[in-house]
């Protein structure tokens, strides 16, 4: 680890993916890492794989340095409760070490937990929320056709599914838009009052 960094955390969350999770710690060095993932019975042949992949991702990221994990087992299909989890992981960070470097990895997961991480993540001004793109795959493309379709047609790794649950509605009123508008002419302008004032009023001149 660099000394003197400032300290640097990260949240992810494990559920069929390994280095999406691990990778994103090495590139930014992060020594606190935060891994939420659901295994509701280990005694089962279905938990015993959501742990292997746990397991796996943090042996991952423990073979490239010394690092802190910490585990958050929770259900990570329950958008109200990946909400509940991310916003407690940051709000006790940013409680205990206001000048920590926070990350949150929205690449992997559940897609509760993404969505929840990134509307958590953008009520913490200082938080960085990042994705990272898949530059190779497990699966050669000529052997799709061997693993995602089903007499003869693409079904994907789900074959069936619940009904739908609905995601709980979170009131985020948009920016009003002459407010935007102004604001994007001052950052393009030369913050002179003449000039803005005139940007202004031929904006305004515009949208009459």
């Amino acid at each position: 680890m660099v000394s003197g960094k400032r300290r640097r955390v990260m949240i992810g969350c494990v559920t069929f993916e390994t280095v999406k999770v691990s990778d994103p710690v090495v590139h930014y060095d992060t020594e606190h890492v935060h891994l939420i993932h659901y295994v509701r019975d280990p005694d089962s042949s279905s938990g015993k794989i959501y742990r292997e992949f746990y397991e796996e991702t943090k042996s991952l990221i423990l073979s490239q340095g010394e690092r802190t994990i910490y585990e958050h087992n929770c259900d990570v299909n329950s958008f109200p409760e990946m909400m509940r989890e991310v916003t407690d992981i940051l709000t006790k960070e940013y409680r205990e070490f206001p000048n920590s470097d926070v990350f949150v990895n929205i690449s992997a997961g559940s897609s509760e937990y993404v969505a929840a991480a990134t509307i958590v993540s953008m009520m913490f001004k200082d938080t960085i929320c990042f994705a990272v793109r898949s530059q190779g795959y497990t699966v050669p493309i000529e052997k799709i056709p061997e693993f995602y379709y089903k007499d003869g047609k693409p079904v994907g790794l789900c074959e069936a599914t619940y009904p739908p649950v609905i995601v709980p509605k979170i009131n985020i009123p948009l920016p009003d838009e002459g407010l935007v508008r102004g604001l994007r002419i001052y950052v393009n302008s030369d913050h002179r009052a003449r000039n803005v004032i005139s940007e202004l009023k031929k904006e305004e001149n515009n949208t009459a």
